[in-house]
């Protein structure tokens, strides 16, 4: 009997559906804990409201064509999702490709670029994002100077409101590289000094310039304050000058040879002197030389200040072309209509024997070489750096290599860097450097005979003479910049 009634109880009890209280809805299932693919609309993904790209991609047409022609995307966008937010957020690149498709779904109805697939990636904070936007988009080579200034200014407020201090500039180096994101110190300052001092002044022309002029300009900003100086005034009054100055040239035609002749007008008519006479101390000042001799008469503006010593204003900056370059009479920087600066453009060939400065040799032999590079498909694989000879060679993948000319290009562009003999000073990114690290001989088992070098390259029939000059022009550069490591008792391998 008992048997019996517990069946009858149980038989009662499935009749009934779920226990409890039925109007109760089941709780939402949660994201993904670990990395997943996952099958999307475009309506539940927005773009990243603080990507660091705010100018438009210059290859946004391109861009948008090929994914028309191929209906949809080659590569899944990676997205995340904030706590409690009900739509996906990109978290590392991919926000031209989502306004992509929303054009194109728009444009066409067709289905296929109404849906995309994604890699999901849990989330992990607002600076992590920040930091993988900021990696992806300057890995792309498409970053502008200014946007990439912009946005090392918001990770580094990101990172000091985590800390709950202000972070010294080696402190965020640190960080960033932590995040995935390498900088150097020089390139720190270089875009602390656009977002800071150029930014308000000249943002129309910001846009469009890259690191060389954004340097030669701190070069001209630090000889006008020696010049000021000079007169008698202090370096901090210099400041609404200088960026009248800058504010009075800026627009899309903007040159630096523009702003340095409206900064010596401002200048000559503030300290009440002749034009002529500024130019010439600016000329001295970016040059490392003494100024004038002759004693200043300070102008109407200047009572109550000291007259600066013209042997201790000399000395504090006798050695500015050694951190920055400058040619007050060199390089054409006048921008084309419609084109941006980089520094990743090859630029007129370099004329050995006229460079001053450490930077400047640097600049040049990475030019070079990246153009030596390029005719052979593998300047990707050319970095630029601001140690040793100035660039750096990565590792191509095995196909690459198969033209026996290009095979010689790389190696020769390996060997005048000098980087496998400075292993421990490599940065931490290069990909060559680990595997040296890891097996010191690898290069050796796989090297050319170095007494082919002159049969099958430098004189062999196939290379061309563009080739021949460039390397031979490369050496020499080399030559000139280790010999100028030599006279200054600089270590280039040390900054």
């Amino acid at each position: 009997m008992t048997k019996r009634g517990l069946t009858e109880k149980v038989r009662q009890g499935l009749w009934q559906g779920h226990y409890g209280n039925r109007e109760q809805p089941l709780d939402e299932p949660g994201d993904p804990v670990t990395i997943t693919q996952m099958v999307l609309s475009i309506d539940q993904i927005t773009e990243y409201e603080d990507n660091p790209r705010k100018l438009e991609n210059p290859h946004y047409e391109e861009i948008k064509a090929s994914i028309a022609a191929q209906r949809g995307l080659s590569n899944s966008l990676e997205v995340t999702r904030r706590p409690g937010d009900d739509r996906y957020i990109i978290c590392s690149g991919g926000n031209t490709r989502l306004r992509i498709l929303r054009e194109l779904y728009n444009e066409t109805g067709d289905e296929a670029f109404a849906q995309v697939h994604c890699l999901y990636r849990p989330w992990q904070g607002e600076t992590t994002i920040l930091a993988n936007h900021l990696v992806e988009n300057d890995l792309r080579g498409e970053l502008a100077l200014i946007d990439k200034a912009r946005a090392l200014q918001h990770i580094r407020a990101r990172l000091e409101h985590d800390h709950g201090e202000p972070l010294s500039r080696n402190a965020l180096i640190k960080r960033l590289h932590e995040l995935g994101y390498t900088i150097s110190k020089r390139q720190l300052l270089r875009h602390e000094y656009a977002a800071e001092s150029l930014l308000p002044a000249m943002p129309e022309a910001l846009a469009k310039i890259g690191g060389e002029t954004v340097d030669k300009l701190r070069q001209l900003h630090r000889s006008a304050e020696t010049v000021w100086q000079h007169h008698g005034r202090e370096a901090p009054d210099l400041g609404p000058l200088w960026e009248q100055a800058l504010a009075h040239t800026d627009g899309p035609d903007w040159t630096i040879q523009a702003a340095r002749t409206q900064l010596v007008t401002d200048l000559a008519e503030a300290l009440g002197t002749e034009a002529q006479r500024i130019d010439t101390q600016l000329d001295a000042a970016l040059n490392g030389r003494p100024l004038a001799d002759e004693t200043c008469k300070p102008g109407p503006a200047s009572a109550g200040y000291p007259v600066a010593d013209d042997a201790a204003s000399a000395n504090n900056h006798a050695g500015d072309t050694l951190d920055d370059s400058y040619d007050p009479a060199g390089v054409n920087t006048t921008l084309p209509p419609g084109r941006a600066e980089s520094n990743e453009q090859e630029g007129p060939r370099a004329q050995v024997g006229t460079y001053t400065s450490i930077p400047e040799y640097r600049e040049q032999i990475y030019r070079l070489a990246r153009g030596i590079a390029q005719r052979h498909q593998i300047d990707c694989h050319v970095f630029s750096w601001d140690r040793g000879l100035g660039y750096l060679v990565d590792l191509p993948h095995h196909e690459e290599l198969t033209p026996p000319t290009t095979r010689w290009v790389w190696w020769t562009l390996l060997a005048l860097s000098e980087a496998p003999s400075h292993v421990s000073q490599l940065p931490g990114d290069y990909q060559l450097g680990h595997a040296l690290e890891r097996d010191p001989e690898t290069l050796r088992r796989h090297e050319p005979p170095a007494t082919e070098l002159a049969t099958d390259f430098i004189s062999h029939p196939s290379t061309t003479d563009v080739d021949f000059h460039d390397v031979m022009q490369l050496i020499q550069l080399c030559r000139q910049l280790r010999q100028a490591d030599a006279e200054r008792d600089i270590t280039l391998w040390e900054g």
